[in-house]
């Protein structure tokens, strides 16, 4: 993964992140 950047990789990620999240604290 390229962490110079800030790209669709990390939109999806942060994405992934919030729904599991949301599941934990729903």
């Amino acid at each position: 993964m390229s962490e110079s950047k800030s790209g669709p990789e990390y939109a999806s990620f942060f994405a992934v992140m919030g729904a599991s999240a949301a599941m934990v604290f729903s």
